[in-house]
């Protein structure tokens, strides 16, 4: 009988031994889950943020891309307009100009005679 009496004691204490344990455990599962849905919230919040500065980045890195590329073609331009050979060439080209348009008047008058000459002796 006190054998039993002892198992009983012990079984008793044992179960509520558990039963403590298990509201322990259910209790940290609780916080655990609170916890974790708080995380949540701040990462989806951070990974916002993270995303809405990625794109103001980007842009500026669009605007810092176009004035430089402005800035490039303004520089070249006026290297390419500072630079002497540019003045020859254009002179060169308006002389040639002139000259192609002379060749092509005197082509024109020669076809013309030939035409004529050729009607004469028909």
């Amino acid at each position: 009988r006190s054998l039993r009496a002892l198992d009983s004691k012990r079984f008793v204490q044992t179960k509520q031994r558990l039963e403590k344990q298990l509201e322990f455990a259910l209790e940290e599962a609780k916080e655990a889950k609170t916890l974790m849905e708080e995380m949540q919230g701040e990462h989806e919040h951070h990974l916002e943020q993270i995303k809405r500065a990625r794109s103001r980045a980007q842009e500026e890195l669009r605007v810092v891309q176009a004035a430089l590329d402005r800035a490039q073609a303004k520089e070249a331009s006026a290297a390419f307009e500072e630079d002497p050979r540019i003045e020859k060439l254009q002179d060169d080209l308006e002389a040639k100009s002139t000259e192609n348009e002379s060749l092509k008047e005197t082509i024109r008058e020669l076809q013309k005679e030939l035409k004529h000459f050729t009607e004469q002796r028909e």
